[in-house]
């Protein structure tokens, strides 16, 4: 979490939640295709051998993980291939970015977001 940064209210009610249950309750409860889920990590994912056999396995440093394994970009172009220049982002990185950028607040409401305890 970043220095100053408030912690985030939703996430123990969520965990709350789903260690209420066993994991198969999670993952195999839902028919609908539109709800599909499976029990899997990035680092699980990532060392699966299709993705090594395609060589989407990647790892990147990350400022508090050391260097994290990653699933690359499954899509390949023939012009073009992906680049991987940062690791994924903390918790809140960009929030006040993409709250300014994207939902066009101003910092002072962002600042009355975050002294309520919304952020």
């Amino acid at each position: 979490m970043r220095a100053g940064a408030q912690p985030c209210l939703l996430v123990p009610l969520l965990e709350a939640i789903v260690r209420d249950k066993p994991a198969a309750f999670w993952t195999g409860s839902s028919k609908r295709p539109a709800c599909r889920a499976g029990r899997s990590t990035r680092s699980r994912s990532a060392g699966r051998p299709q993705a090594v056999a395609r060589g989407l396995r990647i790892e990147l440093p990350h400022p508090t993980a050391g260097t994290v394994p990653l699933v690359g970009m499954p899509i390949r172009m023939s012009a073009s291939s992906p680049s991987y220049e940062r690791p994924p982002p903390l918790l809140g990185e960009h929030t006040d970015e993409v709250l300014r950028e994207v939902a066009g607040l101003r910092a002072d409401e962002i600042a009355a977001l975050r002294s309520r305890g919304v952020l």
